[in-house]
């Protein structure tokens, strides 16, 4: 399991499909729970280096859960 607080890391990894498996709270503070899959590490890196592309329609179904 891999778990982050940065809330667009959590809806950029929904956007690329990965499995959102829970929420955790401490106070205002929310932790983003995720399956973790062996290829999340690339996405992660990409993300973190500005190079990950999400296509539009992926945000519209990602904010809906589908």
């Amino acid at each position: 399991m891999s778990a982050t607080s940065d809330f667009y890391l959590a809806c950029f990894l929904r956007c690329k499909g990965y499995r959102l498996s829970g929420v955790s709270s401490r106070g205002s503070k929310r932790t983003f729970q995720f399956d973790r899959p062996s290829d999340m590490d690339g996405e992660i890196l990409s993300y973190v280096n500005a190079e990950a592309e999400v296509p539009a329609v992926s945000l519209s179904s990602a904010s809906s859960g589908r």
